[in-house]
């Protein structure tokens, strides 16, 4: 939402694009718990003592502004520090929005579009009933909202805040006006090379960021990638981010189309399978279907670890060098997104 912002071609003209539709195959499990180890706290400890720090100097102002204070008055006045701390933690309550309408709903959230009263700013409010499903993935929410709410880049979709009642968890987004790749997908069959070329250099460009945190993002795909109304690129869902270190070989994430080879042959991955599923999300645009797409999801497990496709003729020569350079099967071999940031197929496209 920074004004900062450029404006970029419209990500949908019309005229380039013709009417579709799209499905894809959805990995539906639960998040194991052990993928999000407790080693994965030691890449937030800085952020955990600097917070103990302020807190301990805090009490420690209080406790010894009087030396003739009790040891009973010190705890007393240590516990209404530390009480008021968690109160002024979070910048909104629900009181500090106006609900519009409903924007989104996931598995196990709904997503809302909201006025922020202040500032009168619009805001997306996603909101997790506290129930027993949700209890089973708390942890998980903890960490997409400990992984999301430091990130700050121009194709990241921002988490300002979140806070709870006594029934519902809210989590405060950024609001992107202009939906999802995905629900533009579903009106076009595919995008125009000029298109397509903005939205893969800008994922990139978030990408590159995600990495540099040591952050694997795992569920790349069109429904991720959100349009604000400045035709940015908005990567979002972190629900399945984790850090690099965190990473255990044999865990599922995401949706079946855009996993990689060394992900569903249980082999130990890396960041790189984040580049893999932004050449699926390439392949689709151009092309309005996933590369290994088939009725049976046995085969697509095959043809994802044969690295079974075709590029059609329509493709360009340079969009089809760019694809080919990065599904392939050795991630060692893969394209970075340096490389691929580097390519005359995205320079040709991009100021």
């Amino acid at each position: 939402m920074s004004s900062s912002q450029t404006s970029t071609q419209s990500i949908i003209p019309p005229s380039l694009l013709r009417s579709s539709s799209s499905h894809r195959h959805h990995h539906h499990h639960h998040r194991h718990h052990h993928s999000r180890s407790s080693s994965r706290h030691s890449h937030t400890s800085a952020d955990e003592k600097e917070k103990n720090t302020d807190n301990s100097t805090a009490v420690g102002v209080t406790s010894t502004s009087s030396s003739s204070t009790t040891i009973k008055e010190k705890e007393k006045e240590k516990a209404t520090v530390t009480t008021e701390k968690k109160k002024s933690k979070h910048k909104f309550s629900l009181a500090s929005f106006r609900v519009i309408r409903k924007i989104g709903q996931g598995r196990y959230s709904k997503v809302y579009m909201a006025n922020l009263k202040s500032k009168n700013i619009n805001m997306a409010l996603k909101v997790l009933p506290k129930n027993k499903e949700i209890a089973k993935i708390i942890h998980q929410i903890r960490e997409e909202i400990k992984i999301q709410s430091h990130l700050n880049h121009r194709n990241i979709l921002r988490l300002y805040d979140y806070f709870r009642d006594e029934r519902k968890i809210y989590l405060v987004l950024e609001y992107a006006p202009k939906g999802s790749v995905l629900e533009f997908q579903k009106r076009f069959s595919n995008f125009s090379e000029s298109i397509t070329s903005k939205i893969i250099k800008q994922t990139a460009d978030g990408l590159k960021y995600i990495h540099s945190k040591h952050i694997v993002h795992r569920d790349l795909k069109p429904e991720n990638l959100l349009v604000d109304e400045n035709n940015d690129i908005k990567i979002s869902d972190f629900g399945c981010a984790v850090f690099t270190s965190n990473i255990v070989p044999g865990t599922l994430y995401g949706t079946l189309d855009y996993f990689s080879p060394e992900m569903i042959e249980s082999k130990m991955y890396d960041e790189r399978i984040d580049i893999w599923s932004l050449g699926v999300i390439m392949f689709e645009l151009l092309v309005g279907k996933t590369p290994f797409d088939d009725p049976s999801v046995n085969n697509i497990y095959r043809k994802i670890k044969a690295v079974d496709y075709s590029i059609p003729s329509k493709v360009s020569t340079s969009a089809n060098d760019l694809i080919t350079n990065i599904l392939i099967y050795d991630p060692e071999k893969r394209y970075s997104l340096t490389d691929i940031l580097s390519h005359p197929w995205i320079f040709k496209y991009n100021d």
